[in-house]
């Protein structure tokens, strides 16, 4: 059985509030510029010495401890 890749720019465009994700151990903040999609990758450093300010939420910064 082959898993389907998963891709962030189908994420970020089906689901419209979406302003950050983790995907394939990293993260990403994803932007909306009128129609367009802006897709930033947090350095490396940045995914294993966060702090919670980092997040949009505290519940954003808990959730990630888990991935």
């Amino acid at each position: 059985m082959n898993r389907l890749p998963i891709l962030l720019e189908d994420l970020a465009t089906e689901i419209k509030g979406l302003r950050m994700i983790g995907l394939n151990r990293s993260l990403w903040h994803v932007d909306r510029v009128g129609s367009e999609i802006l897709t930033t990758k947090w350095p490396r450093w940045k995914t294993k010495f966060h702090v919670e300010d980092d997040f949009y939420c505290e519940d954003d910064a808990w959730l990630f401890e888990y991935i």
